[in-house]
């Protein structure tokens, strides 16, 4: 397949639904594309740490995460991804400070926030119940 710049959702889309079906190695190909095409595509730098996240390569989802908060620094849920990328890294403070982040700009209605309080609490932060 021949990937049109044009159409950059619908191939991060299409390769979610590959991740989806247990066709990691399609969906990391698209990802790769993708980030040839435009390295400064936040989306796709957030499914490539979604992708190493999967396969418990957790110090090079942080990377990627990192370059997606770097370019997009207002999406909650990139934060939310690095915190918990952090986190598997053993990297605590960095990761409650990515985790307070996501609370920061996350909506209130947002489902992950249960998820991040309950990861502050885990970690040992004081103020997980804010």
């Amino acid at each position: 397949m021949r990937l049109d710049p044009r159409h950059r959702q619908a191939w991060l889309n299409l390769a979610i639904a590959e991740s989806h079906r247990g066709r990691s190695t399609q969906a990391e190909g698209i990802v790769r594309r993708l980030l040839e095409r435009d390295p400064g595509l936040a989306e796709a730098h957030n499914l490539q740490g979604v992708l190493y996240l999967d396969q418990g390569m957790a110090i090079e989802a942080v990377a990627s995460f990192k370059r997606a908060v770097g370019l997009k620094p207002l999406r909650a849920d990139h934060h939310f991804n690095l915190a918990m990328a952090l986190e598997l890294s053993d990297r605590r403070d960095d990761a409650i400070q990515a985790y307070r982040r996501f609370l920061e700009l996350a909506s209130l209605d947002d489902p992950g926030r249960t998820a991040v309080q309950q990861a502050l609490r885990r970690l040992g932060a004081a103020e997980a119940g804010r």
